[in-house]
């Protein structure tokens, strides 16, 4: 029941968020290893699968709310 304002707005506030986060990091910082999931993954892969998160929710919010609009 929210409004497509109001999705959009916090999607690029996280949006935002995330990448002064990863802007934050430094070079070591991002190559760092560690494990997710049971498998060996790295700080920038971790950037890459949120990337590609975000665009998931972005084409869900265009599916949900953009067909209804007038």
């Amino acid at each position: 029941n929210r409004s497509w304002q109001s999705l959009t707005e916090e999607l690029l506030s996280v949006r935002h968020a995330t990448t002064a986060l990863f802007e934050s990091f430094s070079e070591e910082a991002l190559n760092a290893g560690g494990i997710s999931g049971n498998l060996p993954n790295t700080t920038l892969a971790c950037g890459f699968i949120i990337l590609g998160h975000c665009y998931h929710h972005k084409k869900v919010m265009e599916e949900r709310y953009l067909t209804r609009l007038p």
